[in-house]
């Protein structure tokens, strides 16, 4: 027992440096920072799922305190603690009591969701920061990015033949109509953003993304370091519950209701009912694409036009398609 209790303190001890190097990265690097906060939330991970909770804690408060005695930024130890120990700690409990890839991801997203709208709210309230704005203000600055970029590509075409000329401008043309699109849609999120009307459906949405993203980047990390995340499911196996289907209509039923708090949970409910779908059609098209065979290409391209015009429109038809279907032969 004192042997396993001087391992665990050693391995906390090592944990911690290694966290805090990660946290300091992450502080001070603007680009590779982002990146590197998906991984910082790995000492903890190890910590907790091999010594429990208690460790882990002490690993994540002892990290908190180093990192703002080297930076003096207290923000940082709201950092350590809320936005990387939380997500390690509950990855780690969740390995250590065995569970599945499913039910550790979902306890994943739950703890991103309590810690954004802690970070959000919180930092509205005590530091009048309003974090929404500058994610909209962000987001209006790549739409201009965007249209100005190639602005000026229609009068690129000098010096060469009519015909040449006259095909060049044309898939400029289109190019160009292509990417003033996007950024109309950039501009209408930003918008719709900034209002604080999606906010819960942003918050349910990107932690499920976040506890996503996480999750399968700490798993090749973590099973070095001697903690073996569960693999998730292949794309082609995910079948998201059939019922789904009728969250846009409940969405809608609320929405006519002449309240605004009920037309405000249903605007929120019609958002991720609409992503649910479109995510059940993206899975449904990998299924009929690829079967069993495991082709990292096509789930890319799958992957990838989620961010591009038309694509999400044609997953969303294929999961709607998906969920009657299902629900007719009563598979669930």
């Amino acid at each position: 027992m004192r042997q396993d209790s001087t391992k665990a303190i050693v391995e906390s001890g090592l944990m911690s440096a290694l966290a805090v190097i990660l946290v300091l990265m992450g502080w001070y690097l603007p680009v590779v920072g982002a990146l590197i906060s998906l991984i910082a939330p790995l000492p903890f991970l190890v910590v907790s799922a091999k010594h429990g909770l208690r460790y882990g804690a002490i690993t994540v408060a002892v990290s908190a305190l180093i990192s703002y005695f080297l930076t003096g930024d207290p923000l940082i130890i709201v950092s350590v603690v809320l936005s990387l120990g939380s997500i390690g700690l509950a990855l780690g409990w969740a390995v250590s009591h065995g569970y599945s890839a499913e039910r550790t991801l979902l306890l994943g997203a739950a703890v991103f969701v309590i810690v954004t709208t802690l970070i959000l709210y919180g930092s509205q309230l005590i530091l009048h920061q309003n974090i929404l704005k500058e994610m909209a203000d962000v987001m209006r600055q790549s739409a201009t990015m965007l249209e100005s970029q190639f602005a000026g590509t229609g009068t690129a075409t000098g010096g060469m033949t009519a015909t040449t000329a006259t095909t060049a401008t044309g898939a400029t043309s289109t190019a160009t109509s292509s990417l003033k699109g996007i950024a109309e849609t950039y501009k209408q999120y930003a918008d719709t953003l900034e209002s604080g009307l999606m906010t819960p459906a942003l918050i349910l949405l990107g932690s499920v993304l976040l506890a996503f993203y996480n999750y399968i980047i700490l798993k090749p990390f973590a099973q070095r370091l001697g903690v073996a995340l569960p693999n998730l499911p292949t794309m082609q196996e995910i079948r998201l519950p059939a019922l789904g289907v009728w969250f846009i209509p409940a969405a809608l039923l609320l929405m006519v209701i002449k309240s605004s708090y009920t037309a405000f949970l249903g605007f929120n409910l019609y958002v991720i009912g609409l992503y649910y779908l479109i995510f059940c059609g993206m899975f449904y098209l990998c299924r009929i694409l690829l079967g069993e065979k495991d082709n990292k290409f096509v789930k890319a391209l799958l992957i990838i036009g989620l961010v591009f015009p038309y694509f999400p429109q044609v997953y969303f038809l294929f999961g709607i398609y998906d969920c009657i279907m299902r629900l007719l032969r009563r598979e669930g």
